[in-house]
C-alpha cells in the first residue's frame, strides 16, 4: 500500500480492523480513492472480505466511505439498503442458490418494494450489487474467523455517551478514541450519521433536522466541503456543493412537482440572474 498524501509504503495485513485499514499508519491520511463508483467500490469490499460482510452493514458503510465518499447519490442508496438488512436478505439468498440470478434478483427486488422503496430506487440498488457480485465466489468465507473475531473486538468497544449538550453519541471507541460509524442523537429528534476515524469525522456525513430535512454530505476538514444533496420534507431536493458549509458554485433543484431548476451560488449567496428552469411541472 502506498499513501497519495505522505507516499509511505507498507504491506496490507489482514490482522489490522477495518478502521485501521481506513488510514495511513504514518500520517493518518483517509485512503480515499475517489476514481471508484459506488458499485466498484463494493464490489472491491466483497472481492476482498467476502459476501460475509454483507452482514455488517456498518462495516460496508465505512469502507464504503473511504472508497467512494464523494459518490454521495450512490453510495447514500447503498446505505440506505442495508439500513433495512438488505445485505442480510442478499447474503442469505446467495447461501441458497450460490448464484445472483434473476431469480435472485427479483425476490430482493420484491423485498425492497415491501419495504416502501420506488420502483427506481429499487432497480439502482439492484443494478449496483448485480455489478458487485459479478465474478464473486459465493462459496468463499475466506477471513470468516477472523473477520468476526474483529467484528466481536467491535462489539465489545461499543458504546453511549451523553454529551453536556444532552446528546447521545452511540458508536465505536478503540483505546478510549471514537473509530467507526456512529450516530449522534438530539432530545428533539435530530442526529447525525457517519464515521469517525481516529477521532475524528471523515467522509460522507448525513444529518436530519426535527422537521424530517436531511443534508447527505462530504464533511472534511472540520466542516462541510464536497458534494451536498439536502432533501426537503415537501419532497424538494437541491444537489450541488458545500464549502466551509455554505453553498458554492453550481446547483439543481427539483421540486416535487417535477420542475427542476439550476443556478449559481457565490460563497452562499445565490446569484440570481443564474437560476433557470430546466424542466417543467408535470
Amino acid at each position: 500500500m502506498k499513501c497519495s498524501q505522505c507516499e509511505s509504503e507498507w504491506e496490507w495485513s489482514d490482522t489490522l480492523d477495518e478502521w485501521e485499514r481506513a488510514r495511513c499508519p504514518f500520517c493518518h491520511a483517509l485512503l480515499i480513492k475517489e476514481d471508484l463508483s459506488a458499485k466498484e467500490a463494493l464490489h472491491q469490499i466483497i472481492s476482498e472480505h467476502g459476501t460475509r460482510i454483507l452482514n455488517d452493514a456498518g462495516a460496508v458503510n465505512l469502507l464504503m466511505a473511504n472508497l467512494a465518499g464523494r459518490q454521495v447519490d450512490g453510495v447514500h442508496k447503498v446505505r440506505t439498503a442495508l439500513a433495512v438488512n438488505t445485505g442480510t436478505e442478499i447474503y442469505a439468498l446467495l447461501q441458497e442458490r450460490k448464484k445472483f440470478d434473476e431469480q435472485a434478483r427479483e425476490r430482493v427486488r420484491d423485498f425492497l418494494t415491501e419495504c416502501g422503496f420506488t420502483k427506481e430506487f429499487c432497480a439502482e440498488v439492484i443494478g449496483i450489487f448485480s455489478y458487485a457480485l459479478k465474478d464473486i465466489d459465493f462459496g468463499k468465507l475466506s477471513r470468516s474467523r477472523k473477520y468476526e473475531e474483529k467484528r466481536e473486538e467491535r462489539i465489545k468497544s461499543y458504546c453511549e455517551h451523553i454529551n453536556e449538550d444532552g446528546s447521545v453519541t452511540k458508536g465505536w471507541r478503540m483505546n478510549g478514541i471514537w473509530n467507526g460509524p456512529f450516530k449522534k442523537e438530539y432530545e428533539e429528534g435530530s442526529y447525525y450519521e457517519g464515521t469517525y476515524v481516529n477521532g475524528r469525522i471523515c467522509g460522507q456525513l448525513i444529518y436530519v433536522a426535527q422537521d424530517g430535512s436531511a443534508f447527505i454530505g462530504q464533511w472534511e476538514n472540520g466542516g462541510w466541503n464536497g458534494p451536498c444533496r439536502k432533501e426537503e420534507p415537501d419532497g424538494t431536493v437541491v444537489e450541488g456543493k458545500l464549502v466551509d458549509n455554505v453553498w458554492d458554485g453550481p446547483f439543481k433543484q427539483f421540486d416535487s412537482d417535477g420542475c427542476v431548476y439550476e443556478g449559481l451560488y457565490d460563497h452562499g449567496r445565490l446569484v440570481e440572474d443564474s437560476v433557470k428552469i430546466i424542466s417543467e411541472k408535470l
